[in-house]
Parts: structure tokens; sequence; C-alpha cells
């Protein structure tokens, strides 16, 4: 068995080399394949996956490598362009009812899927219908039926009181699609550039029976590149997937690069290793590994993660105490003593959250929150009611993987500014986690992140992963549900209103945003990222000798 399993590696290797060999030679025989040197146009761009995508059918798809590959395989009706503007995509235009709750599509007649197999047809209103009818087949078992709750008679299926063939979408004709919405939702735009809202060709998805983006004979594209090979074998290690610009999609919206390479990798370790080796066009980056760097490379920086210190519910802490706390630390201070990686957080959302065009942080400064108008000073006997409360001297949990030093300013400054006396509880992984779930904490640091680019949708998974959402009567829920049904433009101002309340009595005190990096060569420019989801388009990519 062990032989078999050798002869086996040894031939998907060479498999894998002879059809690399193919792709690099007809780049040099077909004619488009050519790079033009004043563009940027034809490069062949490399990029490391760390794992092998589960599933490339949007409308299931969760993972941040099948994530990547599908952003750059579909197009939906909207999608960003190279200035990350949300702009038509298949789409050629649109309306929107006065109260928001009719949304008219007109596609382009000139928006092709094209797959590995020479298959060609235009892009139908139909194909849209279908995915959205998908996501809440209960066949399909979809992930994202919430995300789309607030389409007409969506909430009757989800509850199961109506079929799924009555969601509000309707196709007019092939060029023409109607979304009808129970309650307007000021976010659906941004939606329509997401995973579960690409179209989905319901004879190709039938001719694939029952394996739809499961390999590269199952998948096809409407965006800007196509697959040409998927290969992967878990005992290999030349696991890759190629796309190729698809030509039909690039006369109407320019792609220019020729080819992606995406190689699959076992771990994020592996994929750092191949860019240090200069075998990658860019990577995403943290702190740890962006120190180890050298040479010149291009750092696009951006705050995605809000980092805090969460306590437990059961903890009975003091509203006063707990302002304090908040209050007690000096976050000026602190930065003076860090790295780019952090910058101070007084608020909940990080400032590379977009709303459409609008950055949320450009129009509402954090440090004006309501919070820090309030006193920080804690009487004596307040501060010893809060220790008196604890048999042992109370803790913050804190994963040792986390670079976290400057938790130790932290606490030293609650003991100087507060009189409070709180220690620092390193762990690792296993035993952080399963102590986060068990509730066998009293302080924790925790980082609140989200795969959605919108204030919005952020504030809700902040509510969510910090146990707020008792019910949707809930006024935290409240707030952010009548941001979203508002579609006037002082509804940002319902936004801040929530991360007041939020900030005001939640049991997160805000510390630090945590930057991400993405790093490439100094010759790449155009990259389009998001650093929610991790998804890299390429569409724009140039590369300069």
């Amino acid at each position: 068995m062990q032989q078999i399993k050798v002869y086996k590696y040894y031939f998907s290797k060479l498999l894998s080399i002879l059809l690399t060999i193919v792709l690099v030679l007809s780049c040099f025989v077909l004619s488009g394949c050519s790079k033009d040197e004043d563009d940027g146009s034809g490069h062949t761009f490399t990029y490391a996956l760390e794992s092998n995508p589960k599933n490339l059918d949007p409308q299931i798809a969760s993972d941040k490598p099948s994530l990547m590959i599908i952003e750059n395989m579909f197009l939906g009706l909207m999608t960003f362009d190279k200035d990350n503007n949300l702009v038509c995509g298949a789409a050629r235009d649109y309306d929107v009812s006065d109260d928001g709750l009719r949304y008219h599509f007109d596609l382009r007649d000139d928006c092709m899927w094209y797959s590995k197999d020479g298959t060609s047809k235009k892009v139908t209103a139909h194909d849209f219908v279908f995915a959205f009818k998908r996501i809440f087949n209960p066949v399909t078992m979809s992930p994202y039926r919430e995300t789309f709750s607030f389409l007409q008679n969506a909430e009757k299926i989800i509850n199961g009181e109506a079929d799924y063939s009555e969601l509000g979408v309707y196709a007019i004709n092939s060029t023409e699609l109607v979304f009808y919405l129970d309650e307007a939702d000021s976010e659906f735009l941004y939606l329509l550039t997401t995973s579960p809202a690409m179209p989905c060709n319901k004879d190709f998805f039938d001719s694939t029976k029952a394996r739809y983006g499961l390999d590269e004979q199952s998948v096809i594209s409407n965006g800007a590149f196509y697959i040409t090979q998927w290969f992967y074998d878990k005992y290999g290690s030349d696991n890759l997937i190629y796309m190729q610009k698809n030509y039909l999609n690039s006369e109407y919206d320019r792609v220019y690069p020729y080819l992606l390479k995406f190689t699959i990798k076992k771990n994020t370790a592996d994929v750092y290793e191949q860019f240090k080796n200069e075998t990658s066009d860019c990577v995403i980056a943290d702190n740890g590994f962006k120190k180890t760097l050298t040479g010149s490379n291009t750092y696009d920086k951006y705050q995605s993660k809000s980092l805090g210190i969460i306590f437990n519910m059961n903890t009975k802490l003091d509203s006063t105490v707990r302002k304090a706390l908040i209050l007690g630390i000096d976050r000026e201070k602190l930065k003076s003593s860090l790295n780019d990686y952090y910058a101070p957080a007084y608020g909940l959302l990080p400032a590379s959250l977009g709303n459409a065009a609008l950055r949320y942080r450009e129009k509402y400064d954090e440090t004006g929150l309501d919070i820090y108008s309030e006193s920080s000073e804690l009487s004596q006997s307040e501060a010893q009611k809060f220790s008196d409360q604890y048999d042992s001297e109370p803790s913050v949990m804190v994963l040792q993987s986390m670079d976290s030093g400057f938790m130790n300013q932290v606490v030293a400054q609650w003991q100087e500014n507060l009189n409070l006396f709180i220690s620092l509880d390193y762990v690792d992984d296993q035993e952080y986690y399963e102590r986060l779930e068990n509730g066998d904490y009293i302080f924790a640091l925790a980082e609140i992140d989200s795969v959605n680019n919108s204030a919005c949708s952020y504030l809700n998974d902040v509510i969510s992963q910090l146990n707020m959402q008792e019910s949707k009567e809930n006024k935290f829920m409240s707030l952010t549900h009548e941001y979203k049904t508002d579609l006037s433009d002082d509804s940002m101002d319902i936004l801040y209103e929530a991360e007041n309340e939020i900030l005001n009595e939640s049991n997160f005190i805000p510390v630090f945003y945590k930057n991400e990096f993405l790093v490439s060569k100094n010759e790449i420019k155009d990259l389009i990222f998001n650093p929610f989801s991790g998804q890299i388009n390429f569409r724009y990519a140039k590369f300069f000798d």
C-alpha cells in the first residue's frame, strides 16, 4: 500500500510538471499572451493558498481559499472598480424604488460564461434567479440564507411557511431582473458583490450531476478568469490551480493578467515561505511575518480587526468599574511603544470598513464617543469592592501565540490610574478556546472580526460575538436594523448611535485595532484587496519591469 502511494505521488508530480510546461509553452504560442511592457499587462501572477479550496460553488463556499478563487472567477450584478468604488458589474444599469423595496436591473448582453471545454453562452437574468433561489433551497444547505433574509418571502421560506420558489426575485426576460424586498436594506447593493450573489447557470449546474464546484470539469466562469487546471493530491507537494484570462469578458472591462497561478500549500507558514523565496507575487501578512521580510516590497496597510478585553457576562462588574477600565487606559501613551501593526482603539469599528464610497471613520471621530466625556476616577471603596468579589487576583486570559506585549502596560496603567490589580494569564490555543466556550474566565483579550466590509454588518457581528443579541427587539439590534432600513443621507448617524450604545453597555473594552498588510513586489500595481474576506481581485493587476 505504501508503495502504491509513492508511485501515485511521483506520477502526480510528473503530471503536474508536464501540465505546467504545456501552459508555459502555450503562453508563447498564443499571440494574446505577449506581455505589454508599457501598460503592465500580460503577466502571470502567482499566489499561494494556505489550503485546497473546499468548494467553488458560490452559494455554499465560505473558506478563504475558495472565496479567493470565486472572486476571480465570477462577476456579480455589482462589483468594485480599480479605485474600490461600487459600480455595475454584470448589470448595465439599475434603478431603485423610492421606498427601497424594488430593485430593477438591466443586464449587459456581453457578459459571457466560459469554461475549460470551450463552452460559451451569455449570462442572463435567469442565471441570477436560479442562484438566489438555490440559496433558499433547503437541498443546497447554503449558509447565506440569513444574509438575504430581507428579500420578499425569505423569512417565510426560512421558517418553513413558504417554498423557496416563492422568493421575490424574477426575470422579466433574459436581460431584465427584478428583486422585491420585504424591508429596505441600505447594504443590498454591496451584498450583490459577495460570493452567494454570483450567478449560476442551471443547464451547466444540472450537467455536473451534483459535482458543481468540486473539480475543474464542474466549474464555469462569468468573470475575469476561468480555470484551466485544478490539481490537488494530498500526498503531493505540487498542488495548484491555473486560471486563464477570459477574453470574452475582457472586451468590456479589460483583464490585465494573462494567467493566475495559485499554488496550494498546507499551512500559513508554507505560504509565507513561498513569498520569502520570491516565488509568489504577493502575500497577506501579519506583523510577525512582516518583521522577517528583507529587501524592497510594497506594504499596503488595512485596519481590519478590533482587539479588546471582554469580560465574562456572569461576572458582576459594576458599570462604574467597567467605564473606569475603558477610560483608565492611556491609548496614546501605549501607541508610542508600538509598531505599525496596531492603532489605538477608542471605539468598535476599524477604519478600513466602508459603506459604498463613504468611509465611516472619516465622518465619525471615535474619540468623540459619549463615554470619553466622562470621568475615569474610581474611589478607593469602589476599587476595594471590585477586588473583594474575587477569591484571588483577577486576571486577563491571553493567547500565548498573540502578539500582546502591550498588555503589560495596560494592566500597569490600571494599577497606577485606578488602583486595580489585575494580572495576565497566558494560555495555549486549546485552553484559551475551551475556557472561552465554557465561560471559565474573568477577562480575556479577544479579537472581534467580520468577513463583511460594511460598518453595519461588522457591528452586528460584534453584537453576536459579545452575546448581546437576546432578541430582535434588543436595542442594539434594533439600532443596526434601523440603520439598514434607512435610505436617507443621515442614516449613518444611527450607526454612530448604535456604536455609542454598545460601548456604553457591552462587555467589551476597546484597546487597539489590528492592522493587516498586503505585501507585494514593487513592480506590481492595482491589486484590489478586501481585508475582511481576505479576497484579492487580480483583474486590473499590472506588472512593470
